[in-house]
């Protein structure tokens, strides 16, 4: 019996619990090492966003319809 599912196989960091909730998605964390300690990419439970930020140098944000944040931590947005 086939039913309807999403995968998603990348981290959905945009997504809020309420999100995943409102669209039954059920969510399975990836786990990543930072700074020598072991997280879950429990959607900032494990280690607060801005925390996690702190330890990131460089980063290249990648979106077809970039948002706030997005817009405020890139110096100069590629545009199609």
């Amino acid at each position: 019996m086939a039913e309807n599912y999403v995968l998603s196989c990348c981290s959905t960091a945009d997504l809020t619990d309420e999100q995943f909730e409102a669209r039954s998605i059920h969510y399975i964390c990836f786990h990543f090492e930072l700074g020598g300690k072991s997280y879950m990419d429990d959607l900032g439970k494990s280690i607060p966003f801005d925390e996690f930020y702190k330890h990131i140098n460089q980063a290249i944000y990648v979106s077809a319809t970039p948002g706030d944040f997005e817009l405020e931590h890139s110096p100069k947005p590629a545009q199609q």
